[in-house]
C-alpha cells in the first residue's frame, strides 16, 4: 500500500523575521513536492521483504513522490529471534543486501529514501537504525533508536 501526500514547505523563519526589520524582505520561495509513504507486509524471506519494498518505492516514484518512507523493521518481521539475523552492517553496503537496494533505488530514480528501520549489527552490537539515501544513492543520514521498548534489550541504545 502507498499514500502519496503533497506537502508545500516554506521558510516560516523568514516570515517571522519580518514583523523586526523595517526593511521589506523578499516572499519566502514556495516548494512542493510528493513523499510516498510505504507500507508493506513483511514476511521471513528477507529477500522478499527486498523485492516488496523495491516495487513499492518504485510505484512512488511512478506517482510522482521525491521523497520516500518505508515502516519500521521492514526487511525482516518485529521478533527479538530473528533480528541478528536479519542485521546488516551499515558500513558495508555492498555486503547489506536491503541498504544496497536502497542505494541503488534512490539513484536510479532520484528520489530520497527514509529506510524505516532494520536491525544494524555493529562491533557485535544490534541497533534498531534507521538508513537515509540521497537521490544519488549516498547513505546520508542513519539514526539509531534512543529509546527501545524490549524487556531482553536485544537493541542496545544510541548514545
Amino acid at each position: 500500500m502507498i499514500l502519496i501526500s503533497h506537502y508545500i514547505c516554506t521558510s516560516m523563519a523568514t516570515v517571522a523575521v519580518q514583523s523586526f526589520v523595517s526593511a521589506p524582505l523578499q516572499i519566502p520561495k514556495i516548494t512542493q513536492f510528493k513523499i510516498g509513504i510505504c507500507q508493506l507486509k513483511v514476511t521471513t524471506e528477507k529477500s522478499a521483504n527486498i523485492f516488496n519494498a523495491r516495487s513499492l518505492i518504485q510505484a512512488a516514484a511512478e506517482q510522482g513522490a521525491s521523497l520516500i518512507l518505508l515502516p519500521e523493521m521492514w526487511n525482516c518481521p518485529y521478533s527479538t529471534d530473528l533480528f541478528a539475523k536479519f542485521a546488516e552492517d551499515f558500513s558495508d553496503i555492498d555486503s547489506a543486501p536491503s541498504l544496497l537496494m536502497l542505494s541503488e533505488v534512490a539513484s536510479s530514480l532520484g528520489v530520497t529514501i527514509i529506510g524505516g528501520s532494520i536491525p544494524e549489527k555493529d562491533a557485535g552490537q544490534l541497533y534498531n537504525s534507521c538508513p537515509v539515501f540521497g537521490p544519488n544513492g549516498e547513505l546520508k543520514a542513519k539514526h539509531r533508536k534512543v529509546k527501545v521498548y524490549n524487556k531482553e534489550h536485544i537493541f542496545y541504545f544510541s548514545d
